[in-house]
């Protein structure tokens, strides 16, 4: 999926029709070539997308496992070193597992971060306990750990939840840190902001656990494992549940046969709050998604529904909320109206850990006022960070679209 990789300018490796190994390059990024993304699976090049001036969308592989053998990567980089590990985690396509901040792009091979943020926690709706996957393929996850902290210039936090020790987390140059309470408890912003937070003059990094584990993998075996276990689970999921399926997966495939096919249905790879919408040539498991969410897709209009009251609509600050606040809402993708003036009610000091103005920042992202939004905290954002603010919001904002649009306006003008 191209718009898993924020700045891509991919230069592609393979045509349509071209046989594929797992480990074979599909495309790499023209500035930093070194970076490239392979193919998950053995297979053939089923078709290559491509939309408004040629951006790419996404490359499709047939499976096939009989067509080639994986690539063996252990003769690669000395990994007893800093620069051999990223020189093989560059080869096996796994160094693209590693996102900076500010501005969540994949880091350059040659650059170190001031420290390393490893996410093994789940806080979104619906996710799958990241303890109990980790502790499944415990040696993998500590021989990643123990290779990825090689990276960093400072300390590399193993960000877990409240009560658990997991494997690892005792080596030199780990610090744990345990977070627990509702979402975003589990988001690499909340855990940078409370233990070492990035600035325009300092970068860190973060990387989810699942990556963690296939960096073991390849280290110990000494080729890529792409498999993932992730949650599918939604309103219209007739049993929800964990999937152990493979980075790039087809949404439909994995869907088919589990929906309610009586409404139409949203697609979402990752949670309701952050993940991205996608049918089609977009319609794949996204390389940094632990989720797919299904919702009913609904655009229906209620006459004068911003006054009426409805107990069947959830509400963040319900008017009769003591008698409703056990109920379980079947969430669909109707916004319950259009955009209007943001009015400040104190939602998003409740819903943000973090020691900001929450009101004020929102403010300057919208504005594109970017002097301010730095001030306020804005580089140490990414768009999953403002999922819950953008769901909970009256005025019907999309404060990641806006946060991305003023951290590319700050990373090319300052």
């Amino acid at each position: 999926m191209g718009s898993d990789y924020l700045g891509l300018k991919p230069r592609l490796a393979v045509q349509e029709g071209d046989v594929v190994a797992a480990g074979t390059p599909v495309f790499a990024n023209k500035d930093t070539a070194a970076a490239q993304v392979v193919s998950p699976v053995a297979g053939r090049v089923k078709a290559v997308n491509r939309g408004a001036r040629r951006v790419l969308i996404s490359v499709e592989i047939e499976v096939d496992p009989a067509a080639a053998e994986p690539v063996d990567f252990s003769a690669v980089g000395d990994v007893t070193t800093a620069e051999g590990l990223a020189e093989r985690l560059c080869a096996a396509g796994l160094w693209t597992s590693f996102l900076t901040r500010p501005y969540s792009k994949v880091p350059d091979p040659e650059s170190r971060p001031a420290a390393l943020f490893v996410t093994a926690i789940e806080s979104e709706p619906l996710a799958a306990d990241a303890a109990l996957i980790i502790k499944e393929q415990k040696e993998a996850f500590a021989a990643g750990l123990k290779a990825v902290a090689m990276l960093s210039e400072g300390k590399t936090y193993l960000c877990q939840g409240a009560g658990e020790a997991l494997p690892g987390a005792d080596l030199p140059g780990v610090e744990a840190a345990s977070f627990e309470g509702p979402h975003p408890a589990g988001l690499a912003g909340t855990h940078m902001h409370f233990l070492e937070p990035p600035t325009a003059a300092k970068t860190v990094w973060s990387i989810g656990y699942q990556d963690v584990i296939a960096i073991g993998h390849l280290l110990l075996t000494g080729k890529i494992n792409s498999e993932r276990v992730i949650a599918l689970s939604g309103p219209l999921v007739g049993q929800p549940r964990l999937l152990r399926t493979i980075q790039g997966a087809s949404m439909a495939d994995l869907t088919v046969g589990g929906i309610d096919t009586s409404v139409p249905a949203r697609m979402i790879s990752g949670s309701i709050l952050s993940g991205r919408a996608g049918e089609g040539a977009d319609g794949y498991l996204g390389r940094y998604a632990r989720q797919v969410t299904v919702i009913e897709e609904d655009q229906k209009q209620i006459p004068m529904g911003w006054i009426r009251p409805m107990a069947s609509k959830y509400a963040v600050q319900p008017v009769l909320g003591s008698l409703f606040s056990k109920k379980l809402y079947a969430l669909t993708s109707n916004l319950n109206g259009g955009r209007r003036a943001m009015v400040p009610t104190g939602t998003f000091e409740e819903l943000m850990p973090q020691d900001f103005l929450p009101t004020q920042l929102l403010r300057a992202l919208l504005v594109m006022d970017t002097d301010q939004a730095q001030a306020l905290g804005a580089l140490e954002l990414d768009e999953e960070d403002l999922g819950l603010v953008g769901f909970a919001c009256p005025a019907k904002y999309e404060y990641g679209l806006a946060l991305r649009d003023s951290l590319t306006k700050i990373e090319k003008e300052g």
